[in-house]
């Protein structure tokens, strides 16, 4: 006699799917913390080329080029975090308030160009996100 539950097997399969969701979960999180990590770095590689001396006179950056590093502090204040709600992650790239001037480098302000470091990594990584995504829809 053959018997057959649907209760029992759809108790299974929502087992199996929970399963599964919580490894998406974790593996999502894994790549979020890589990607993350990278966008960190890029941004502190930028931050790392020194002001030069040409002479006695003291060579910043120019306009629209990255802040070049003096202390070190900006550089430093970079961070991240990461904020999960279910399968949406959240990175948030900042300085701390170690660097409260970070933001007027960034975007400028009446008196001094900008001299970005942020955006442009962010953007790029933006696109590459976009990329990946589109990939991962053809295969769907």
């Amino acid at each position: 006699m053959f018997n057959f539950s649907l209760n029992s097997s759809f108790k299974n399969l929502e087992q199996s799917l929970s399963t599964d969701l919580t490894l998406l979960e974790e593996r999502q999180k894994q790549i979020a913390q890589i990607l993350a990590e990278q966008i960190k770095q890029e941004i502190k590689d930028i931050l790392d080329i020194p002001v030069s001396k040409n002479g006695a006179k003291i060579v910043r950056s120019q306009p629209l080029q990255a802040p070049r590093k003096e202390s070190g502090n900006l550089q430093n204040s970079v961070d991240y975090v990461l904020e999960q709600n279910g399968l949406n992650i959240s990175i948030k790239v900042f300085c701390s308030n170690s660097a409260p001037y970070a933001l007027y480098l960034e975007y400028g302000t009446q008196k001094t160009a900008a001299r970005p470091f942020m955006l442009p990594t962010l953007n790029k990584y933006a696109l590459i996100l976009k990329e990946e995504i589109k990939e991962i829809g053809k295969t769907l």
